[in-house]
């Protein structure tokens, strides 16, 4: 079964970065992580529309910085109270239901 909220090894490695440096410049995440300058600026930018992430935009170059929580936002998530019915066969039904037979020949 997949889910919805798994991670890659590049997603992993730019969130540890990023809480390891703590608010840093997209070319920062970069040399700490040994990944392309593209593919970190715009993880970096879809992150930040997805909330994951806060962007300070009051220097020249904006600076990332990871939300507290971001391990637990992105683990599965865990309908409640969600069970699956158990599986019953069509032939295992019709016994459940059929009426005794009883004949003459019985008892």
């Amino acid at each position: 079964m997949t889910t919805r909220n798994n991670l890659g090894d590049q997603t992993v490695a730019v969130f540890t970065a990023l809480e390891a440096i703590g608010p840093a410049t997209a070319r920062k995440v970069t040399e700490a992580t040994g990944l392309t300058y593209n593919s970190v600026h715009q993880a970096l930018r879809r992150w930040a529309l997805r909330g994951l992430i806060v962007v300070d935009r009051d220097h020249r170059y904006p600076t990332y910085a990871v939300k507290p929580a971001w391990r637990e936002r992105l683990e599965p998530k865990q309908r409640p109270g969600k069970t699956r019915p158990t599986t019953e066969t069509t032939v295992a039904r019709a016994i459940a239901r059929a009426p005794a037979l009883h004949t003459i020949w019985m008892n």
